[in-house]
């Protein structure tokens, strides 16, 4: 799933030189990571998707709502869904609570200036091209947007079709519920394997 968001400074940002915005950009995103623990090692990847209109990958009809932030950024975090549609109650459920983790810690830093103090810390111990000063006054605000929940087939769950009759693995999500409460003995995580041990081939 991907979570976008928007920030806005009393700064114009965009009205910085060309390495002075990078540097801003950089420490703005290490700001984000450290708010909520979308680092490299995570499971969630954060990432700044445009700065002061330089859109990248983000659709037209959004563009309208995205002009009133200087910057827009994404947090992305990937789980296994229970079944492949991702409609089952816990995986509703599980994304809820991803979806609502990430809306407390980035509003919550916002709302309460802990936002504001990791980033004014942030430029004053590692400014780039900065001007440090920009932190005495410096002001944030910014939303959390609806989560954009793609759906990817899951490449590493292969069982036994025997009720389609294909004569082969499938690694579609829907195997059988009985399959899916043990499966460390139904399912396997390559066709190879799972074809060699229920018909015999590889």
């Amino acid at each position: 799933m991907t979570i976008p968001g928007g920030l806005s400074f009393n700064q114009d940002i965009c009205a910085f030189s060309n390495s002075a915005l990078e540097s801003f950009t950089n420490i703005t995103l290490k700001t984000i990571q450290e708010i909520t623990g979308c680092s490299d090692a995570s499971e969630c990847v954060a990432e700044i998707t445009d700065v002061c209109g330089s859109r990248r990958r983000l659709s037209q009809e959004r563009e309208l709502q995205e002009t009133a932030w200087q910057m827009r950024y994404q947090l992305t975090r990937e789980y296994t869904c229970e079944y492949a549609t991702c409609g089952a109650p816990s995986d509703t459920a599980t994304t809820d609570s991803i979806v609502n983790d990430i809306k407390n810690d980035v509003l919550g830093s916002l709302n309460s200036d802990e936002f504001l103090t990791i980033l004014s810390n942030n430029i004053v111990s590692d400014p780039g091209t900065l001007d440090t000063s920009i932190t005495v006054c410096l002001a944030v605000w910014g939303v959390v947007d609806e989560p954009d929940l793609a759906v990817v087939p899951s490449g590493g769950i292969y069982y036994p079709d025997w009720e389609g009759g294909t004569g082969t693995c499938l690694n579609d999500g829907n195997q059988p519920l009985y399959m899916r409460l043990n499966n460390s003995t139904w399912l396997y995580s390559s066709l190879e394997e799972c074809c060699d041990h229920y018909y015999g081939v590889s």
